[in-house]
């Protein structure tokens, strides 16, 4: 079943698949351990994006999800995609607790950027 108003969500799905795209970006530039296991990783990243947000490439995949199952315009890939996107939320709420047993400062950084994902939401 085909998502209402497709023709306009295209241009919609492609810009929330970019912007996920940027922010993916904006992560990855600050801390290259990202593609890691959470036991591999070394140290904590807290600048730039890292700043305002505790999981920025998990944001920008989330976006990138959201995006494309827009794009693809039927009701099912977009329930897909959200339901990848519900995954990466276990997979952070998982990783910080690993990155809390394993680094002390962890616990501090979490204290002062209080948000997961979206600064004010989430």
């Amino acid at each position: 079943m085909t998502l209402p108003y497709y023709h306009y969500l295209i241009f919609i799905g492609a810009l929330i698949f970019a912007i996920g795209q940027y922010v993916y970006y904006l992560g990855w530039k600050i801390n290259r351990q990202v593609r890691k296991r959470y036991d591999q990783i070394e140290y904590i990243a807290n600048e730039g994006i890292y700043e305002k947000i505790r999981h920025p490439c998990y944001l920008g995949i989330m976006l990138m999800y959201i995006g494309v199952g827009i794009l693809w315009g039927s009701y099912i890939s977009l329930c897909f995609a959200i339901f990848l996107s519900g995954l990466l939320v276990i997979v952070a709420i998982e990783e910080e607790k690993a990155l809390c047993e394993r680094f002390e400062e962890y616990k501090k950084y979490m204290k002062k950027v209080k948000w997961r994902f979206i600064p004010g939401l989430v």
